[in-house]
């Protein structure tokens, strides 16, 4: 669980803790216990989302570590090839090109994706020659196998990708409502016990402060989940 969200959780059993306590009071300002009940169904539900979004995001890391691993498999053999073609075809430059022979390393996955299977067609024309100078039959699968694991781990790490925002945005809907509720027993707070400060302290929050938390407080709980 982040900070921000652990100190909102913090705060809202805080503020639960004195709701119960004053509950009768409350009730005369209009608070019911449906209201006080959903504090605690919002806190519940926000602990859901927050543990959905803190696996999602490590599913994501996990999926990244596995496609940096395999494009780092895919440059070896990228360059494994163009330096056995550079050797083989040093008097013939069409060929070195068509084997990409002095052109800069794919960056992105895409890229490195497309290059593989180019490559694969390309070696695969000339087998029978790159066997004789360093390339084995093993790295000539090793094409094939690094294409399609490559393409496999992109689209699994970009499912990835979309579910940590899907996971992020429920969070973030989680916030909201946890906050508005919070906002509501305060201001009702404020209302019930203008003339006694001692309780209104109870009500207080236990978040530090901080300038968005001042406008929070004078204006209500933005629209727009506060994590990242």
């Amino acid at each position: 669980m982040s900070a921000s969200t652990n100190a909102l959780v913090q705060d809202a059993r805080a503020l639960l803790v004195s709701t119960r306590k004053y509950q009768t009071q409350l009730a005369e300002g209009g608070v019911t216990e449906t209201e006080i009940t959903e504090i605690e169904t919002a806190i519940a539900a926000l602990e859901t989302q927050d543990n959905a979004y803190e696996n999602s995001k490590n599913a994501r890391h996990t999926k990244t570590a596995a496609q940096n691993e395999q494009m780092a498999n895919a440059r070896v053999l990228v360059k494994k090839f163009r330096t056995a073609a550079k050797v083989l075809f040093m008097d013939d430059e069409p060929k070195m090109k068509e084997f990409h022979v002095g052109q800069a390393m794919p960056r992105t996955v895409r890229e490195m994706v497309n290059e593989l299977f180019y490559l694969n067609e390309t070696a695969g024309r000339y087998s029978e020659t790159l066997l004789t100078r360093g390339i084995k039959t093993a790295d000539m699968q090793a094409l094939t196998t690094c294409h399609t694991q490559l393409a496999q781990i992109d689209g699994e790490q970009e499912a990835a990708r979309l579910a940590q925002l899907t996971t992020r945005d429920s969070m973030n809907v989680a916030v909201d409502d946890l906050k508005m509720k919070l906002f509501r027993i305060r201001k009702t707070a404020e209302i019930v016990f203008i003339n006694d400060k001692s309780i209104l302290q109870e009500f207080r929050t236990t978040i530090p402060h901080s300038k968005s938390a001042t406008k929070t407080e004078a204006t209500g709980p933005t629209e727009t989940g506060t994590n990242p």
